[in-house]
């Protein structure tokens, strides 16, 4: 395991990941910035996920040595050097050249998890190879059973044992930025992006020298014969909504482990769990789905008292620093992702970045913990009298 201090040099440039996103803001392309950064609608939800959590206040105790902190965390029969994984970013590798590859492999050296999406750019069994056991893989259901479940046989094969299926989009959302900017997946070059590119000269640099940023996973599905955009549009747009129904048929294929992603409703996690999951991950979506939901971590509490120990309950959307894994753990959450800081990381730096945010969130992490009086994740209670106190 690596030590979790960040190196000097990139520590001077982004201490924080608000700092990496300044950065980053400056070397990625407006139409790819704007991706990253921007939600649906008004995107009030974006501001409504970081207010909730910076609103938690923690009561720390004193008097206990911490020197051997530690803030390894176990998480559906593996331990992790932090509760902290890279949530799912769709079209993640366009964001900077192959940081798809940079984040999983970065995981493998850290002992923490990747989520690869379904519509990541490079192919699953290219970012499990680069994972070494650390990539888990989200699916979203198309309106074809057999590509579904070729996926699914694709992920076994690669290694993997952990699906994560994405509730929360049963239509797509309106994406203002993306309109303003021209931003389609599909990417199709237009004349408007040459001049963003033109200013993000490392990012082109790159890029250019590649082919395109595609879905890598759904390649293997066209026919060579037909024009590949049309056919690749095709099958993004036939995304089919995850339903009870489907979601047991996934439970039926899937050997691993399933956990359904998206959930905001106590109920709705009950029945996930009765359908067989392993576990849920609380979402929003990063704001980027229903403008009107509300803050993932303000539904936490009544879905952890929902579910109670018999499954995993994870949190994601608006993380974006160690105290906020702190803040989730201490209102029952057992393990957290973030996406966007990340990405940021990676487009500030580069493939040093993908270390650099993950040794920030680690020792962010272990000083959170040492500050509160705490010596590991392991006492529950613990972590939850914080809030109580």
């Amino acid at each position: 395991m690596l030590d979790d201090l960040p190196h000097p040099r990139y520590l001077r440039r982004c201490p924080t990941f608000a700092d990496a996103e300044r950065l980053a803001r400056r070397r990625i392309p407006s139409f790819l910035e704007g991706y990253l950064s921007g939600a649906c609608d008004a995107e009030e939800g974006l501001s409504r996920n970081r207010r909730a959590l910076e609103a938690i206040t923690l009561t720390p105790r004193y008097g206990v040595d911490v020197e051997t902190c530690d803030p390894a965390t176990p998480v559906l029969g593996k331990t992790y050097s932090a509760p902290i994984g890279v949530a799912p970013v769709g079209y993640g590798g366009s964001l900077w050249p192959e940081a798809e590859i940079a984040l999983a492999r970065a995981a493998a050296r850290h002992n923490l998890p990747f989520i690869a999406s379904t519509v990541s750019v490079k192919p699953i069994e290219e970012i499990a190879a680069a994972g070494e056991g650390h990539v888990w893989f989200q699916l979203y259901l198309v309106n074809d059973k057999a590509i579904n479940e070729d996926l699914l046989k694709r992920a076994t094969a690669a290694g993997i044992d952990v699906l994560v299926v994405t509730v929360d989009v049963p239509v797509y959302s309106k994406r203002n930025r993306d309109l303003r900017r021209a931003m389609s997946y599909p990417f199709h070059l237009r004349p408007v992006h040459l001049w963003h590119m033109a200013l993000s000269p490392a990012w082109s640099l790159g890029t250019l020298m590649r082919p395109l940023p595609t879905v890598g996973n759904f390649l293997k599905y066209l026919d060579p014969s037909k024009d590949r955009d049309s056919q690749l549009g095709k099958i993004i747009r036939m995304r089919n909504p995850a339903t009870w129904e489907n979601l047991e048929e996934i439970r039926r294929l899937w050997p691993g482990k399933l956990l359904i992603k998206g959930i905001l409703d106590a109920g709705d996690a009950r029945r996930c769990i009765e359908q067989g999951a392993e576990g849920v991950i609380v979402s929003n979506h990063g704001a980027r789905q229903f403008d009107a939901a509300p803050a993932s971590i303000d539904v936490l509490p009544k879905i952890v008292d929902a579910v109670g120990d018999k499954a995993t309950v994870i949190l994601d959307s608006g993380i974006r620093e160690g105290m906020d894994v702190l803040r989730a753990m201490a209102l029952g959450a057992d393990f957290c992702f973030a996406g966007r800081a990340f990405y940021w990381a990676v487009g500030a730096l580069g493939e040093p970045g993908a270390d650099h945010a993950m040794r920030i969130f680690r020792s962010e992490i272990r000083l959170a913990l040492g500050q509160a009086g705490l010596l590991s994740t392991d006492d529950r209670e613990a972590i939850k009298a914080l809030r109580q106190a």
